[in-house]
């Protein structure tokens, strides 16, 4: 270093000795903008994937959530059993959604609420076949008790409006034909015979 520092008859300027410290520091600092540069450019890659695994995540755990709120409502597709479902509706499972596609309701039941109307027809027989209160039901299908009564109104309705399109009765000739003997002989007028039942019910 110092003989290049030495007076010289030529135009070569002498330029100032680099300490070594000072390349230390230079160098330290380029290293640093180094892995600072890729340090952000990694962070912002796993970052995206992070969030990515975590939105998979929370739209796994949302629907572990749903289908659990979904087994602890009152509703006939968690009524895994016939004779529980005979205590609520007089009908097996199977009888059940049967006759709630043969009576094609589900449109006229759709209008009007927010409530599936598969639901607002179980809870219409379940009154129908048990006779609880409203209050009752009202606790069980999580509703007021006013929904209550204005649903099984209309669905007393609307089942009557279908219902009465089906012949309930045969005609005379098909009683006559399979008719009893004796009826034949002493009660040949007889077309029908009214078996009454008393069903208890409670005036809202």
């Amino acid at each position: 270093i110092l003989e290049r520092c030495k007076p010289s008859t030529s135009t070569e300027i002498c330029e100032p000795p680099v300490s070594n410290e000072e390349m230390v520091r230079e160098e330290i600092l380029r290293q640093k903008e180094m892995k600072a540069s890729t340090a952000s450019v990694g962070t912002q890659t796993i970052s995206f994937g992070e969030i990515m695994d975590l939105l998979e995540e929370t739209q796994a755990e949302l629907k572990k959530i749903k289908a659990t709120l979904q087994k602890k409502e009152f509703i006939p597709e968690n009524i895994c059993d016939d004779g529980k479902m005979k205590a609520l509706t007089s009908f097996t499972r199977q009888e059940f959604f049967e006759w709630y596609k043969f009576l094609k309701i589900e449109k006229p039941l759709s209008l009007g609420s927010k409530r599936r109307p598969i639901d607002r027809f179980y809870m219409f027989i379940i009154k129908l076949r048990t006779g609880i209160s409203n209050e009752f039901l009202s606790i069980l299908f999580d509703i007021s008790n006013s929904t209550v009564s204005r649903d099984f109104n209309y669905i007393t309705e609307v089942i009557f409006s279908k219902l009465k399109m089906f012949p309930l009765f045969p005609n005379k000739n098909q009683v006559t034909q399979y008719m009893p003997p004796a009826f034949r002989m002493h009660f040949k007028d007889v077309r029908i015979i009214v078996d009454c039942t008393e069903l208890q019910f409670r005036n809202q």
